[in-house]
């Protein structure tokens, strides 16, 4: 359980750095603007990331909320595999959307260079859905378990 509660405090470390990117973006849009010299609001790609990192923070709020019940409730709690389920689903359809623009970007525009890093990354974050995944279900199955058990009893 002490692993548990130090993956929770990362989890809320990082739905902190969240909720400070988006409060940058809503209270620093204009400034932003400004220091680019540019619109960003014309610019597609700074949507399609935004768009990208609302499913990532959606991610990070009910992997971190499945925790907290998991603190809370014990392992084998039906609410916290289902929300852990819901953020390794959308974990995966963010890195999956990144990994395809990230080859797509290779491939169209021959830099390979500054984008494997990022391929990397991405790949990171399916594994982290994937692993997200594999931590609702496990944990699915005790549910299943825990039922029968107390039905037997």
């Amino acid at each position: 359980m002490k692993n548990l509660k130090i993956l929770f405090g990362v989890s809320l470390i990082a739905l902190l750095f969240c909720l400070g990117d988006i409060i940058f973006l809503v209270f620093f849009f204009e400034e932003m603007e400004l220091l680019m010299g540019e619109k960003i609001a014309s610019d597609p790609s700074f949507w399609f990331d935004r768009i990208v990192n609302l499913i990532n923070y959606v991610g990070v709020f009910l992997v971190c909320f499945g925790l907290w019940k998991v603190i809370q409730k014990g392992p084998f709690e039906k609410r916290s595999s289902f929300l852990l389920q819901i953020g390794g689903i959308l974990f995966l359809t963010a890195s999956l959307t990144l990994i395809a623009n990230d080859i797509y970007l290779i491939s169209a525009f021959r830099n390979e260079t500054s984008l494997v890093s990022l391929l990397t990354t991405d790949f990171m974050l399916l594994v982290i859905g994937i692993g997200t995944l594999f931590t609702a279900d496990v944990l699915k199955s005790g549910v299943l378990i825990k039922q029968e058990n107390d039905l037997t009893v």
